[in-house]
């Protein structure tokens, strides 16, 4: 059992566009492109989605892309609101995410050992979990600062 965090927005090709895109309309796009995928990767009857198909899509490709631009977030950017509906989004999406570069792919997110623990994003240069997301920041039980410097 690993307890080292999957970071899947990898920082090595954030800023090279050189226009650093403010944090909500880029965490609103990454909600947004991640429920056009599940929408088109999901079965008939609605029951599951089809990870191994939505993976290897280029709207999957492009949806990378843009969850890198999230190492470059300013989060002073966002008022107390903001910052909320930005996690709100970023939660959702990194879930999805997650259980798409899943290897192999579970029946159930519960299969995954320690997945809320270890699936992350980079964020303005720290790293958050789903966990730190979940508990931290949107339900308060760890301040923002004290997560901000887990690099």
């Amino acid at each position: 059992m690993s307890s080292k965090l999957h970071v899947l927005n990898s920082s090595e090709e954030a800023g090279r566009s050189g226009a650093r895109r403010p944090p909500g309309p880029l965490a609103l796009e990454l909600q947004k492109t991640m429920l056009r995928l599940k929408g088109q990767y999901m079965s008939e009857d609605g029951r599951e989605v089809h990870y191994h198909q939505l993976r290897s899509s280029g709207l999957f490709q492009d949806y990378e892309g843009v969850a890198r631009q999230l190492c470059d977030c300013d989060l002073t950017e966002l008022d107390d609101n903001e910052k909320k509906a930005f996690f709100v989004n970023v939660y959702n999406a990194l879930t999805v995410h997650g259980l798409a570069r899943a290897d192999p792919l579970p029946a159930s997110v519960l299969e995954l050992d320690r997945f809320w623990a270890l699936t992350a994003y980079n964020i303005g240069g720290h790293l958050f979990s789903l966990d730190d997301i979940e508990h931290g920041v949107l339900r308060g039980e760890v301040s923002l600062f004290h997560l901000a410097y887990r690099k």
